[in-house]
C-alpha cells in the first residue's frame, strides 16, 4: 500500500505537469494557437463579412469626389406631334422652314411632325456653398472611422480566438484529470473490494467507493462535452471544420503588458475604437458644413449640344451654354431643423467621446487587477493543489494501515481533483486576463502570442 501511495502522487503530479505547463513544444498533429488567430484572422465570417463595411465606406470619398468633377449627360428622345406651335419650332430646330410654311392655313392645322434628338449635356457646379467639399471630408472621415472600427473588430477576434483556445486547452486538460481521476477512483474501489473480502473493510466502504467511482464516470463524460463545444465555438470563429482540429497545443506565453500609466496612454493614443469615435466625430462636424450650405448661394454651369431631324441622324445641330445661380431664401424652416440636428449629433458625439476616454481608463485599470488578480489565484490554486495532493497522499498511507476511512479517502481524492481543476483552470485564466489586458490597451495583435 505505501508504494500504491508513492504511485499516487507520482500519477498526480505528472498530470498536474503535463496539463498545467504552457512551454511544452507542439506534437505534429496539434492545432496551435498561431494556427487559430492565423485561420480566424483569413476566415472569420463576421471579420470579413465587416469588410464590406469598410468598402462601402471607401466608395462613398469617391462618390463624394465625383461631385466635384463636371457630369456629362447623353439622351435621345423621339417625339411626334400636330401642335402648331411645336411643328413650327421643330421645324426650325430642323432646319426645315420654308415660305409656305407661314401660310395661315398651314401654321393652323399644320400635318404631323417627327423629331428625333439626340443630346450631350455637360453641367459643372462651380460653387454649391460649400457642400461639395464637406461632403467629401465627411465621406474621408468616414473611410477612416470604418477603417479604425475594422482593426478593432479584428482585436476583437484575435482576443474571442485567445479566450476560445484556451477554454478548449482548459476543457481538455480538465478532461485528461477526470479520466486519471476515474482510474484511481477504479483502483480504489477495486482496493476497497479486496480488503472487504479480507474482512478489513465493510459493505458500506465499497458502496462509498462505487458512488464515488460512478461520479466520476459522469464528470468525464461533462469534460467530454465540454471540449467538444470548446472546439465547436473555436471552428466557428476560426471557420474551420472540427476535422481539422485534432488536439490543442499547449498554448504559449503571451506579450507582457507594460505599466499600467503606460498602457493608459497606450490606450487613448491607439485603441481602434476611440480612433473610429475621433473620426464619427469629424465626420458629424462636417455634416454640419454641408448643411450650412443650404444657406448659402448655389452657382452651376450647363453646356448642352443637341441635333434635331425627322429620321434618325445626327443633323442640324445647335449648342446652348448657360449659367445658374440659386440661393435658398425660405424653405418653411426645414433647413434650420436640419442644421440644428447635424449641430446636437456633433455636441452629443463630443461628449460621448469625453466619456470613452475616461471608460478607457477604468478599462485598463480593471484589466490589471483582474490579471493581478489571475496571477495571485493561480499561485494560490497551485499550492493548494499540492497542500491537496499531500493530504491525499498521507490519507493513502493511514487507509492501507486501517486508519482512516474509505470515506475519508475518498474524500481525500475528490478534493485533490477539485483542487488540480481549479489549478488548471486558473493558469489559463491568467493567459486569458493577459489578452484583455492587451485588448483593451488596443495592442493586441498576432505578435502577442510568442
Amino acid at each position: 500500500m505505501f508504494f500504491f501511495a508513492k504511485i499516487s502522487v507520482l500519477r498526480y503530479t505528472l498530470m498536474l505537469m503535463s496539463a498545467v505547463c504552457f512551454i511544452m513544444p507542439a506534437a505534429a498533429d496539434t492545432f496551435t494557437l498561431q494556427q487559430s488567430v492565423a485561420m480566424a484572422l483569413q476566415h472569420n465570417r463576421l471579420l470579413a463579412a465587416d469588410q464590406y463595411r469598410v468598402q462601402a465606406a471607401e466608395a462613398g470619398v469617391d462618390e463624394a469626389n465625383g461631385h466635384l468633377l463636371p457630369r456629362l449627360d447623353a439622351g435621345y428622345s423621339m417625339m411626334r406631334s400636330n401642335s402648331p406651335l411645336t411643328v413650327f419650332g421643330t421645324k426650325l430646330m430642323q432646319q426645315r422652314v420654308t415660305a409656305a410654311d407661314f401660310n395661315p392655313v398651314t401654321l393652323n392645322n399644320p400635318s404631323a411632325i417627327n423629331n428625333y434628338q439626340p443630346s450631350l449635356t455637360l453641367s459643372m457646379p462651380l460653387y454649391q456653398g460649400g457642400a461639395l467639399w464637406a461632403g467629401r471630408r465627411q465621406a474621408e472621415q468616414g473611410v477612416q472611422a470604418s477603417h479604425s472600427q475594422h482593426a478593432w473588430l479584428r482585436q476583437q477576434t484575435i482576443f474571442q480566438t485567445i479566450q476560445t483556445y484556451m477554454a478548449w486547452l482548459n476543457a481538455d486538460a480538465q478532461l485528461k484529470a477526470a479520466e486519471k481521476s476515474l482510474e484511481a477512483s477504479s483502483r480504489h474501489l477495486n482496493n476497497v473490494r479486496a480488503m472487504r473480502k479480507r474482512g478489513i473493510l465493510i459493505d458500506s466502504d465499497v458502496m462509498d467507493a462505487e458512488v464515488h467511482r460512478l461520479q466520476n464516470e459522469v464528470r468525464v463524460n461533462q469534460s467530454r462535452n465540454g471540449v467538444e463545444h470548446a472546439r465547436d465555438l473555436l471552428a466557428r470563429l476560426t471557420g474551420m471544420t472540427t476535422e481539422v482540429m485534432t488536439q490543442p497545443a499547449a498554448a504559449p506565453e503571451l506579450q507582457a503588458p507594460a505599466a499600467v500609466q503606460q498602457l493608459e496612454q497606450t490606450a487613448i493614443r491607439q485603441r481602434p475604437d476611440f480612433q473610429a469615435m475621433q473620426s464619427t466625430l469629424e465626420a458629424s462636424r462636417a455634416a454640419v458644413d454641408v448643411e450650412k450650405s443650404s444657406f448659402m448661394p448655389h452657382v452651376s454651369l450647363q453646356a448642352t449640344q443637341e441635333w434635331n431631324s425627322a429620321t434618325p441622324s445626327v443633323r442640324n445641330g445647335n449648342a446652348t451654354v448657360g449659367a445658374q445661380v440659386s440661393m435658398n431664401l425660405f424653405a418653411g424652416g426645414s433647413d434650420k431643423a436640419a442644421l440644428s440636428r447635424r449641430r446636437a449629433d456633433a455636441a452629443r458625439l463630443s461628449l460621448e467621446l469625453d466619456d470613452k476616454q475616461s471608460q478607457i481608463i477604468n478599462e485598463v485599470r480593471q484589466a490589471r487587477r483582474q490579471l493581478t488578480e489571475a496571477e495571485k489565484r493561480s499561485r494560490a490554486e497551485s499550492e493548494a493543489m499540492n497542500q491537496a495532493l499531500e493530504s491525499l497522499r498521507i490519507t493513502e498511507l493511514r487507509h492501507a494501515q486501517g486508519l482512516e476511512k474509505t470515506s475519508d479517502l475518498l474524500n481525500a481524492q475528490s478534493r485533490a481533483d477539485m483542487a488540480q481543476a481549479e489549478a488548471i483552470r486558473a493558469g489559463y485564466d491568467v493567459s486569458v486576463a493577459k489578452a484583455n489586458l492587451l485588448l483593451v490597451s488596443g495592442s493586441l495583435s498576432e505578435g502577442s502570442i510568442q
